[in-house]
This record gives structure tokens, C-alpha cells and sequence, in this order.
């Protein structure tokens, strides 16, 4: 009976001191709590009560391709973008709440949730409390996390992974479970998003160089690259026993597809190999390598990052203002260094930079690779003041680097790419505005103590400026998701804005309304499930029940007649592949051989259509009349076509 009641005792005290533990973690923690809350609270209203689901077509592809793969069709999936771990999870989940929208929207939240919560806690483990806080503020009312939290993507899920192997990492003593349990954690993101690589890089490096004791270093480095390749090996085992490679996909669909230069016929045709060819592109022809990788390093990277075109697509400290990121982040990187101005440091990077600029404005490029003159003497001064950075800052430190310099093989097309990494922006802006100005501005004492009777106006102006960039970045939010939801792309300054917002209007027509009164429309079509859609849009196919031929209305020749881009008669070899890898089925040895059944065209606002196609912009036109029926013409443009076989 005594021993029981010990037993017992002992159970009540570990309640006790866990439940003290909470209320210790509640009490110390409300106010990161008190963001994530709201963050939560924000992006879920957005989410279910503002976002049409028609909207995530994308997130129906990676649906169908999962569908497709635990149906037992696997050898003739290929994702062109990604590994198949994202869409065999949302369809596996899928059967608990028995719709995809709904699946992949709780995913999105929670994710994005979690990287809020997350920040505060990672930076809490290098710098105090006030860095922390403002670093988790940054993140938290950032544009581009808004709309990866509340929309139905395959992107924020594996960044959230990511996170969690940042706290892990930048804890002042690794222990050997936290090596193990970040390699797992990189493993599964692995599976969801190849960009996680470049993160295993930059954790391995910094291994191997803390310290200065390789070969102490060496065991931890391999106990974390087998924890990493344990927590990747479904996705190994499954590509090697189902196609014969480890990996099934390689970096010639983005240099093919978005590449910035290319210059002989003899390149493309290496490159756009179906796929099979991993690094083609790089080693057909360096020359064009390099000058795509340089022009990727030093402009369209960065734009992602810094908004140096005057675009929405970025990651910026504060997005909506071009150029505003580089001041702030690269004045955290200069003050965290705190370089020791001596004349050989002085001379390097003076030197460095005239140089730089020198070689680029003989070769003509100073336009597009002028981020060069103040990245490269940046890395100089990091070199130089390497043994200044802290043990557990390091690993954000070579990640980041190890990340923009791998991720330059291909041109980032969308900013949330850089996510992974991402966390290194806000809390070097944390450090400008906390750090770096009272230091610059307030003047100090004899025993360089910081003088508070100065303080008070830079303390005000530090406040000014922390507030004027949450709401400058909740605006552009605003105007970011309405252009998204909305289609809403006009800009009538901060008071024409302002007063939209508050005006007494109809609310504009959601952009994803259209694709589901689409698909409804076809559904009510005569054998529709085994009909095929020829378009763009998976969700449509959703509603519709129907199997999707995908086009881009952009392949084959525009010489010939509408009849053979229709039956893909002119289409390339390249072009018929990229098409069946993302049709519905997805088919990857062109088994099918599909002619459509139904036409869906929206007319390109950004790219003049070919000339065969600018025909089905007319349905009056007497050359589609015959075989050609108009079913639907929305307000937006998009026209249905019913494909009348045997009247062409």
C-alpha cells in the first residue's frame, strides 16, 4: 500500500512541476503567445471566410498526382517540380476530411502558425528577448506568409520543418538527439520540397568548421547526414524501386522553362531532354550556364529578396518599398560584424568593390549584375570577421549563403522559395533598428555606457519606424490578397486605398468563382468523367469530374491550323511531355495519347496569343463555327468550348 502511495506521490509531483513549468512558460511567453494568437485568429478568417478554394489549382495537381500514386498507377507519375512526398500526404489525409481544399488549407495554417511561433523561440536562443520579439513581428505581418498561410500551396509545410531544425540548431549546446532529430525533420521536408537540400549543405558545412576540429566534428556531421537520409528514405526507396534513380527530377525543368539566356539551338535540345538527364544543363554548354547563374546570383535572386524591380513578388523586410530591404539587412549584417576598421580591411573592400565594378562595366552588365558590387565585399567582410559570429548565430549564417549560392543554379520564380532561409532577414532587421541606430545616433559616455538622456527621441523614432513597417506590410497584405482574390490591380495611392476600403460597394467578383461555375458546367455534360478538358486549371477538373489534357496555349507552331494544336499534331517532343506530366491522369510514357474533348482558353493579358489561337477569342469567327461550340464566355474573358469530332 506505501509503495503505491509513493508511486502516486511521485506522479502528483511530476504533474505539478509540469503544470508550474506551463504556467512559467505562459507567464514569460504571453507576449510571442499574444502573435501567434492573433496570427492565427487573422490568417484563419482569410483563410475560410474570404478565400474562394477555386483559387488553389495548383494544390489540386499535387491532390490528383497523390491520387493517382496510391491508386497504384506510381510509374506513370511525374511531378515536374517537386518530390511526390507533398501530394501522397494531402491525399492520404484526404481521407480523413474528404476534401482536398480543406486538407491542404489546415496544413497551410498550421504551418504557417507554427514558423510564427517558431521565430521568436530561434532567435530567443542567440539574442534577447526585444530581438526576438521584433524578429517574430517581422515574420508575422509579412505579406507573402499571409498568402502561403491562408491558401491551399505545397510550399509552407516543408518550411515549417525547416524552422523546427532551426531551434534545434541554435541552441547553445547541440546535443546528439538534436542532430538526430533535425536530420529527421530536413529528411521529411526533403520529400515534400527539393529546396531543403541547400539547407542540409549549410548544417553539414557548419559541422565541419565550428570550432576548427575536423575531426571532431566529423562523427556529429555523419550521424546528421544519416539522420537526414533515414528521414528521406521513403522517398529514395520509392524513386530508385519504382524508376531506377534516387532522385526523380533535376534542375533542366526550371533552366528550360524560365531560364534568362539562351543562345544556341544545340543548348535546348540537350536540355529539354525529357527529364532523364540530371545536370544537363549545366555541363551542354557552361558558358550559358554561367551566365545564367551569375545573372541569377546577382539580379533575379535578389530581386525576390530585396524588390529591386519595383515588384510584389518578394520577401523584403517591407516588401510594397523596392531597394528599403538592402539598407536594413545589410546594416544588421555590418553591425552584428562590428569589422575592426583597420587600413588592410578598409583597402580589401574598397578594392574589391572598385574591381567588381570595373569588370562588369567593361563586359556591359552593370545594369543586372551591379547587386555584385555590394554582395561580394559584404562576404569579404564576413571572412574577415568570421570569428565574430556566434556559435549558435553560425548556422543561419552558412545556411543562408549555402542556399543563395546552390539556389542561383536555377532563377527563383516565386519569392516564397526563399522561405527556407528566411528567417536571417528579419532578426538582421531587428538588429538595424535595436542595435545598430541607437549606436549610430545616441551619444555615450566616458565609460561608453549609452547616455539615456539622448535616448528618448531615438527611442521614439525607433517605434515610429517598427510601427510604420507592420502597417505599411498589413497594407500591402490587403492589397496583395485582393489583387490575388480579386483581381484588383490598380493603385490609387495610400488615401484612394484607404478610402476603398471603407467604401459602401459591392464586393468585386472573386477570381475562383468563375473556374468552379466552369467546372459545374461541364459536369452537367454528357459522359464528362471520361471526357478530357483541354487547359491550365486543375481545379476545374475537380468540379468538373472530368480528366484535364493540360496546354499553355503556347506550344507547337503558330503557323499551323487550330485542328492540330488542338490534336497536338505540331507539338514538339518536349512540349508533349511537359504536357502529360501535368495532365489528369498524369502520363508520363504517353500512354493515352488523348484528343480532347472540351476547350478551355483565357486570352493572356501579359503575352500575345499565337496566331492560330486568336481565333477562339472570336466564337463568332466563321473559321471555329463549324466544329467549335461556345458552352460558356465568363466576365473575365475565359471562354468553354465543346469539341464537335468529325465537323473540322
Amino acid at each position: 500500500m506505501a509503495e503505491g502511495f509513493d508511486v502516486y506521490t511521485d506522479f502528483s509531483d511530476k504533474v505539478k512541476i509540469q503544470k508550474s513549468n506551463l504556467k512559467n512558460f505562459l507567464k514569460t511567453n504571453k507576449l510571442p503567445i499574444l502573435v501567434t494568437v492573433i496570427f492565427f485568429l487573422f490568417t484563419s478568417y482569410v483563410s475560410f471566410f474570404i478565400d474562394n478554394p477555386a483559387r488553389g489549382s495548383d494544390a489540386m495537381f499535387y491532390f490528383f498526382a497523390g491520387e493517382q500514386i496510391l491508386f497504384g498507377d506510381s510509374e506513370n507519375v511525374r511531378v515536374p517540380n517537386a518530390p511526390i512526398g507533398g501530394p501522397v500526404l494531402f491525399s492520404s489525409l484526404n481521407t480523413v476530411f474528404h476534401d482536398p481544399y480543406l486538407t491542404i488549407k489546415i496544413i497551410s495554417l498550421i504551418s504557417g502558425t507554427a514558423i510564427v511561433f517558431l521565430s521568436f523561440f530561434i532567435i530567443k536562443n542567440i539574442f534577447n528577448f526585444k530581438i526576438a520579439f521584433l524578429t517574430q513581428l517581422i515574420v508575422a505581418v509579412n505579406p507573402k506568409l499571409h498568402l502561403q498561410t491562408t491558401f491551399p500551396f505545397n510550399e509552407i509545410f516543408p518550411v515549417f520543418l525547416v524552422f523546427l531544425s532551426f531551434y534545434y540548431f541554435t541552441k547553445t549546446r547541440i546535443l546528439y538527439n538534436h542532430l538526430i532529430l533535425a536530420g529527421i525533420l530536413l529528411g521529411i521536408s526533403f520529400m515534400i520540397r527539393y529546396q531543403t537540400f541547400p539547407i542540409v549543405i549549410g548544417f553539414l558545412i557548419y559541422l565541419l568548421i565550428r570550432d576548427k576540429k575536423l575531426r571532431k566534428n566529423l562523427p556529429l556531421a555523419l550521424l546528421f547526414v544519416s539522420s537526414f537520409l533515414v528521414g528521406c528514405s521513403p522517398l529514395l526507396i520509392y524513386n530508385y524501386t519504382t524508376f531506377g534513380n534516387l532522385i526523380d527530377s533535376d534542375p533542366n525543368y526550371y533552366m528550360f522553362t524560365t531560364t534568362a539566356f539562351v543562345q544556341t539551338d544545340e543548348w535546348e535540345k540537350q536540355v529539354r531532354i525529357q527529364g532523364e538527364s540530371f545536370f544537363s544543363g549545366i555541363t551542354s554548354d557552361f558558358n550559358i550556364f554561367l551566365k545564367n547563374y551569375l545573372f541569377n546570383l546577382f539580379y533575379h535572386n535578389p530581386d525576390r529578396i530585396f524588390n529591386l524591380s519595383g515588384g510584389i513578388d518578394n520577401i523584403s523586410p517591407i516588401p510594397a518599398v523596392p531597394y528599403i530591404g538592402i539598407i536594413l539587412i545589410f546594416g544588421g549584417v555590418i553591425y552584428y560584424l562590428k569589422p575592426d576598421y583597420n587600413k588592410k580591411l578598409l583597402l580589401s573592400l574598397i578594392l574589391s568593390a572598385i574591381t567588381i565594378t570595373i569588370i562588369i562595366s567593361l563586359l556591359g552588365i552593370l545594369e543586372t549584375y551591379f547587386f555584385a558590387i555590394i554582395i561580394i565585399p559584404t562576404l569579404a567582410l564576413g571572412i574577415f570577421s568570421f570569428k565574430k559570429i556566434q556559435k549558435n548565430f553560425l548556422p543561419l549564417f552558412v545556411a543562408a549563403i549555402i542556399y543563395f549560392l546552390m539556389m542561383a543554379v536555377i532563377p527563383v520564380t516565386r519569392a516564397e522559395y526563399f522561405f527556407s532561409v528566411w528567417i536571417i532577414f528579419p532578426v538582421l532587421t531587428s538588429l538595424f533598428f535595436l542595435e545598430l541606430i541607437p549606436r549610430v545616433t545616441i551619444r555615450k559616455n566616458e565609460s561608453k555606457q549609452i547616455n539615456l538622456k539622448h535616448s528618448s527621441p531615438v527611442k521614439t523614432i525607433i517605434i515610429i519606424s517598427i510601427i510604420l513597417l507592420i502597417c505599411v506590410n498589413l497594407a500591402f497584405s490587403y492589397k496583395f490578397m485582393s489583387m490575388i482574390e480579386y483581381g484588383d490591380k490598380s493603385f490609387d495611392g495610400i488615401i484612394g486605398e484607404i478610402k476603398k476600403i471603407f467604401s459602401n460597394k459591392q464586393p468585386g467578383l472573386h477570381l475562383g468563382t468563375e473556374v468552379k461555375q466552369i467546372g459545374e458546367i461541364l459536369s452537367q455534360q454528357p459522359n464528362i468523367e471520361n471526357s478530357y478538358v483541354m487547359g491550365n486549371n486543375w481545379a476545374v477538373i475537380y468540379y468538373s469530374n472530368s480528366k484535364l489534357l493540360f496546354a499553355d496555349f503556347v506550344e507547337g507552331d503558330e503557323k499551323e491550323s487550330l485542328h492540330s494544336y488542338i490534336t497536338r499534331e505540331n507539338w514538339s517532343e518536349n512540349d508533349i511531355f511537359l504536357s502529360n506530366s501535368m495532365s489528369v491522369p498524369i502520363d508520363r510514357n504517353n500512354i493515352y495519347k488523348p484528343v480532347p474533348d472540351y476547350l478551355i482558353y483565357t486570352p493572356t493579358v501579359l503575352i500575345e496569343s499565337p496566331e492560330n489561337l486568336k481565333i477562339l477569342e472570336n466564337p463568332n469567327d466563321p473559321r471555329v463555327k463549324s466544329y467549335l461550340e461556345l458552352l460558356y464566355k465568363s466576365k473575365l474573358g475565359t471562354l468553354v468550348y465543346k469539341i464537335n469530332h468529325g465537323s473540322e
